[in-house]
């Protein structure tokens, strides 16, 4: 790890107790600690891109999915090395029988056997586990934000540079609105309230479709995910033309290899069949995917993308002029370039 005030790389025996050796300093984070590997410095690397260099707000779990981003751990490293344990075990099993006043028979047979097992792990439990296998954030959301506490001690109080706490960011009321976004995730609504989204634009920032205010374009941003789809569906039968969804699809978290995706039980096939009645421009590989248990939360989009697409989409709502409608249909729905 770098000493994030005197920048010397610093062993393990040369940081304890959360203090460089050599500059006899405080640091907040210690990457042996968690399940996501973070330190002061790598803190500050990520403000950078989360901020835009210091222009945007963002919210603690959006720095947590950005934290992870690329490093998600892989389940089917469980079962190559469950698979990996056997073949010793085997091995070593055979060897001892060999060397043993056991018949060759005997060895034969403790070979067969060990065949077999290796057999059924890879062609037999490895396709049922791959198909069930779930892929979860490396270390829970409380527990990232119990670490993070350590920041603002030992920077006087600091929050990391451009973070707001979203547990007291207040969504301000707009008594007036030109639009509404509808946004089901409360740390994505409590950075766009940070980032002044609905003074500039005369927006109602709400939760749920039924507090959505009478009579005005309505925007809806969602997770690449069934609810996302189910979702999406409900506000074009309740809004119909007043509406604009440019929620995070399946296809542009494909697209991207570094996209945090994220893995739940599969969908049964008659749910499967469901979203694409619900959504016909889903595709069969956004819908396979889908139903192999994927998804991808909205939060992990990063802030200066994530307002750039819904500046689009309330343009659209409002009826911008024509070229600008084309040059927004060409962006299309959320992606993740440079995310």
């Amino acid at each position: 790890m770098i000493c994030p005030h005197c920048h010397r790389d610093l062993k393990r025996s040369e940081r304890s107790d959360y203090r460089c050796k050599y500059c006899s300093r405080l640091f907040a984070l210690e990457p042996k600690e968690g399940g996501i590997r973070i330190h002061d410095l790598r803190v500050h690397r990520l403000a950078e891109k989360l901020t835009d260099d210091g222009r945007i707000h963002y919210t603690l779990p959006q720095l947590w999915y950005a934290a992870a981003r690329g490093r998600l751990p892989d389940p089917f490293d469980k079962i190559f090395g469950i698979g990996c344990f056997v073949f010793i075990a085997g091995i070593i099993a055979v060897v001892a029988a060999i060397s043993t006043d056991l018949s060759w028979g005997t060895a034969l047979t403790a070979v067969g056997v060990l065949v077999v097992v290796l057999l059924l792990l890879f062609f037999v439990a490895w396709p049922w586990y791959e198909r069930r296998a779930k892929i979860r954030m490396p270390e829970k959301l409380g527990d990232f934000r119990a670490r993070l506490l350590r920041w603002e001690a030992t920077y006087d109080g600091d929050l990391p540079p451009g973070m707001v706490d979203d547990s007291k960011v207040t969504v301000p009321v707009v008594t007036e609105p030109r639009v509404a976004v509808v946004c089901p995730d409360p740390t994505v609504l409590a950075c766009l309230a940070a980032n002044g989204v609905a003074a500039a634009h005369s927006a109602a920032l709400v939760g749920s479709l039924d507090r959505v205010p009478p009579d005005v374009p309505v925007v809806v941003l969602h997770d690449a995910s069934p609810e996302g789809i189910r979702l999406a569906a409900d506000a074009r039968a309740a809004f119909g033309s007043r509406l604009v969804a440019p929620g995070l699809r399946p296809k542009a978290v494909l697209a991207e290899e570094k996209a945090i995706k994220l893995r739940e039980r599969p969908l049964p096939e008659a749910e499967v069949r469901g979203l694409r009645a619900l959504d016909p421009a889903l595709t069969q590989e956004e819908a396979g995917w889908l139903g192999a248990g994927w998804w991808s939360p909205l939060a992990a989009v990063r802030p200066p993308r994530l307002l750039k697409v819904l500046d689009r989409a309330i343009a659209r709502a409002h009826g911008e002029p024509d070229a600008d409608r084309r040059a927004a249909r060409q962006v299309g729905f959320l992606t993740w370039p440079g995310a």
